[in-house]
């Protein structure tokens, strides 16, 4: 037998070993171990309950553990002359329910054990005890409870049943634990003001009067112990199936124990970290991912689909595994479930078509069986507008006959945005489609089978990039003349003649003309551009209306037709909406699709205005353009040669000029004006009232000849 032979037979068995293991939790859940103490049943009469001490001891064997309790009753008859006869018994119920209690025995202070007198409905036995006048007895109440086995170990003590004795001098309760424990082993404790050295719980009053119950709600110490020691051995996968036992344990009975799914999960995952191929431990965390999901309701399609992720990973690691393939399958059929019951039938359908896709799952085929529930899904998609969306996920679902119904007269494209350039040396058309996604499949391989047939065009160079819902396709046709460029678009529109359709006529449509003048008239100073071309656009309506029409007349075909069973009218429903949809898309592809004309030059360098336009659908429309280009470095270099000879002509008129003016001598400049203050005065003087016609320029130059003379006597007079 091989390896592959025995490895599902062995994961099964530990899977149900690991079940096997929790069903003892699940099904016996924690016992409450039940204390009441002994009441006198027609009062005490003078008899006082001076002390009362309870003494629970708990000891442990493997997972049996076992509470030894010792009930301990001093009594003092008050009365001096006359004995006291008590009627005392142990009650069997508590708030009007029955506790069981175990074999009870009873002692006097000599060890004589009492026999009792009998039972009844309120009292589990009954005993008679007899006291001298002014006499005290010790009593003791000894028994065992039943063992058990369990993660919890819960004790009660009825202690407000003693207000029955008219009052208590003092009361003491400890509670023995067998081993030394943490207080993180106690999950309820009331009430909470005790004291604990580690190994005992006790309580202790005085002149009690009334008092509250005692409860301990506590971790076993077999199963404190080894959550203790598994936590220090870092034994993560171990330490999580006690952590969950403990909670699968916990939740039937309601016993408040902690939600430590962070830590389930966090040991789960360290455990995978260090072996990643462990497919029991992945199985285990996605168990944990599904019990999440039940668990919170709100969050069930997200702890659905963590499960489901986990699965899908162990499945890759032991690939054909039909326990872990239904499992799966399973796992995406609840999310369906769940996302369309949210509102969600989108997501409905993606998770019930994974459900169906899982290799090797048998109950996946029956889901995706389910043609109706998927039809039912699609609807309620379709209703809320995503029609498209429903179309997709039904793809190789339906029977082929009502597939092909749905998508026979879908529009290929819902938008095309043309870009023609023409350059001295090639015309290049770049087509960007945009698929209409029930039809996208369709649609690319006929884009595909167009390039192809381009491809096989003499100079005709094709490019083709296709995305999820569109097509890039980009032709090149170099030329050296306009007449071979006309030559060669009419090969590439022979080669298309063939099974002309919409695609096919948006490709054909910028080479159905050819520039009819493109020319460049280069000069010093300036370059002068030349470019005219008809368009005509109206042929793409023919062809559109034709291939829409028979999505209209199908529409009208239907809403005509008698429904039939619940199939028939929901498959009639989504192919009215789909029609309804394919309708629209067929009316706005015309003002979705434009065509972008650009006109370059080699030799040019600027962007010339003028040389792109905008057409629009069904247009008709002459492109003619007539542009100049000045170079303006070139003009500049020409004007400045005319501009630099007047410059230099003005330049040698002034020098002229100035040579011709005479100079005034010395001694006239010194005789024109009196030198000293006083002469300066007389002369004014006698100058009064003649006329002042001294011209400005000779005055100036009075100045500056007196200012020379003064400094050429300074000069002589230094020689001297």
């Amino acid at each position: 037998m091989t390896h592959k032979s025995v490895a599902a037979p062995t994961f099964c068995l530990a899977i149900l070993c690991f079940l096997a293991g929790a069903m003892p939790s699940l099904a016996s859940g924690p016992q409450v171990a039940h204390d009441l103490p002994l009441v006198p049943l027609d009062g005490p009469g003078f008899v006082r309950l001076t002390a009362c001490v309870l003494l629970v001891e708990m000891s442990c064997q493997d997972a049996d553990c076992i509470l030894s309790v010792k009930q301990i009753y001093r009594l003092h008859n008050m009365d001096r002359v006359e004995e006291a006869t008590l009627r005392l018994g142990v009650p069997s119920r508590v708030d009007g329910q029955r506790v069981r209690l175990p074999e009870l025995t009873l002692q006097n202070q000599h060890g004589e054990t009492l026999t009792p007198l009998g039972s009844s409905e309120q009292h589990r036995a009954i005993w008679e005890v007899k006291l001298d006048p002014n006499a005290r007895e010790s009593l003791v109440l000894s028994y065992v409870h039943p063992p058990w086995r369990g993660h919890f170990v819960w004790w009660r003590w009825e202690m407000s049943l003693l207000s029955s004795w008219k009052g208590v001098d003092g009361v003491r309760v400890a509670f023995t634990l067998p081993q030394h424990t943490a207080d993180d082993a106690f999950l309820l404790l009331e009430p909470y003001l005790s004291a604990f050295d580690g190994t005992t719980l006790s309580w202790n009053y005085e002149k009690v009067e009334s008092a509250p119950r005692h409860e301990l709600l506590m971790l076993s110490p077999p199963t404190w112990r080894q959550l203790s020691n598994l936590r220090a051995s870092g034994a993560h996968r171990e330490l999580a199936d006690l952590y969950i036992s403990i909670q699968e344990a916990a939740r039937p009975v309601g016993v408040p124990f902690p939600d430590h799914f962070g830590q389930i999960l966090g040991e789960l995952e360290a455990a995978l970290s260090a072996e990643p191929d462990d497919v029991a431990t992945r199985f285990k965390l996605s168990e944990l991912f599904r019990a999440r999901a039940d668990a919170m309701p709100e969050m069930r399609l997200n702890y659905l689909l963590l499960s489901a992720e986990e699965l899908a990973k162990a499945l890759q690691s032991r690939p054909g595994d039909p326990q872990l393939a239904d499992a799966l399958s399973r796992a995406y059929y609840d999310a369906a479930k769940v996302a369309s019951e949210t509102g969600d039938p989108g997501g409905a359908l993606v998770y019930l078509r994974k459900a169906g896709e899982v290799p090797g799952s048998q109950a996946g085929q029956e889901y995706v069986n389910g043609e109706d529930l998927f039809l039912r899904w699609a609807v309620s998609l379709a209703e809320q507008g995503m029609v498209n969306e429903a179309m997709v996920q039904l793809d190789g679902v339906l029977s082929p006959g009502d597939q092909d119904a749905l998508v026979r007269y879908a529009p290929p494209l819902v938008s095309v945005h043309t870009e023609v350039e023409l350059s001295p040396i090639d015309r290049r058309a770049r087509y960007s489609f945009r698929l209409y996604p029930t039809s996208a499949d369709k649609t690319r391989v006929r884009i595909e089978e167009i390039a192809s047939r381009l491809e096989a065009v003499e100079g005709c160079e094709v490019a083709l990039r296709s995305g999820l819902d569109t097509s890039v396709l980009e032709l090149r046709v170099p030329y050296d003349s306009l007449s071979e460029l006309g030559e060669r678009a009419s090969d590439l529109l022979e080669a298309l003649a063939t099974d002309l359709d919409v695609v096919t006529s948006f490709v054909v449509a910028p080479w159905r003309s050819t520039p009819l003048t493109y020319a460049a008239e280069y000069g010093f100073l300036r370059d002068i551009y030349h470019y005219e071309e008809r368009t005509d656009l109206t042929f793409l309506q023919d062809v559109c209306e034709a291939e829409s029409e028979y999505a209209r007349w199908r529409l009208i075909e239907l809403r005509n037709s008698p429904p039939g069973d619940e199939h028939e009218q929901l498959w009639q429903r989504l192919a009215l909406m789909a029609l309804r949809e394919q309708s629209r898309v067929w009316d706005r592809l015309p003002s979705g699709s434009y065509w972008t004309y650009r006109v370059g030059y080699g030799k040019s360098t600027e962007t010339a205005p003028g040389m792109s336009w905008l057409l629009s659908w069904g247009q008709v429309r002459d492109l003619q353009a007539s542009y100049s280009i000045n170079h303006w470095s070139r003009i500049a270099a020409v004007l400045l040669i005319p501009a630099g000879g007047l410059a230099l002509l003005l330049g040698i008129l002034h020098g002229v000029r100035r040579r011709r003016t005479r100079s005034p001598s010395c001694s006239e400049i010194l005789g024109h004006e009196p030198t000293h203050k006083s002469q300066r005065g007389q002369q004014a003087g006698k100058e009064v009232g003649a006329p002042q016609r001294l011209d400005k320029e000779w005055q100036n130059r009075g100045r500056v000849g007196r200012r020379a003379g003064i400094d050429l006597v300074r000069s002589q007079h230094w020689r001297a």
